[in-house]
């Protein structure tokens, strides 16, 4: 037995409608469709959802149970009015195509349009130009920079305040002079506090 399609299954689902002409409960068509138009019963369910959603079938819920029926009439008129709105979406969306193209046309043709762009582009090609060519002058800026410099100073100023409390405190551990401990470890006798 070859496999029947969910299109398949759609179409003898509507058919079971179409020909009683009736309304059934979810249970009854779980029996009918295996029956009638080889439909398995654990995809009913799933058939009927699909068709629900497309507006093909019609459902509503009374207390515990759920209804569904469809009338030959009612899925023409609803088709008619899917396609009615399809129709309306299109003829929206084509008006807009030619709008867009419309202005793109303008746009193109403005030789207005054209030159103040081109003319915009040798400003910022020129712009460019002249930032890369102020480069290397920014980046010999920023290394005199105050901020930059206060830092270093710092710095310095730290490491003279190690080797000053080094040298003292070999002079006292070991009994040495300033002076010989300078010239041990080749500190310079000019060593000072950045101000």
């Amino acid at each position: 037995m070859s496999r029947v399609t969910l299109e398949e299954k759609r179409v003898r689902m509507l058919e079971i409608f179409h020909e009683s002409l009736d309304v059934f409960e979810l249970k009854q068509l779980e029996t009918i469709a295996p029956k009638q138009k080889g439909i398995v019963a654990s995809s009913v369910k799933t058939v009927l959802q699909v068709l629900v959603d497309d507006g093909l079938i019609e459902t509503d819920k009374d207390g515990g149970l759920v209804y569904f029926w469809s009338f030959p009439s009612n899925v023409i008129s609803n088709l008619q009015k899917r396609a009615n709105q399809k129709e309306k979406r299109l003829a929206e969306l084509k008006t807009k195509v030619e709008s867009l193209k419309e202005k793109k046309r303008a746009l193109s043709q403005s030789e207005e349009g054209a030159a103040a762009r081109q003319s915009k582009l040798d400003t910022l090609k020129a712009l460019r130009g002249k930032v890369a060519e102020l480069e290397p002058e920014v980046q010999k800026l920023q290394e005199n920079d105050p901020e930059t410099c206060e830092i270093y100073k710092a710095a310095a100023n730290r490491w003279a305040d190690n080797v000053y409390a080094t040298t003292s405190w070999l002079r006292d551990k070991f009994g040495l002079e300033q002076a010989a401990v300078k010239k041990q470890f080749g500190i310079p006798e000019e060593l000072e506090y950045f101000e």
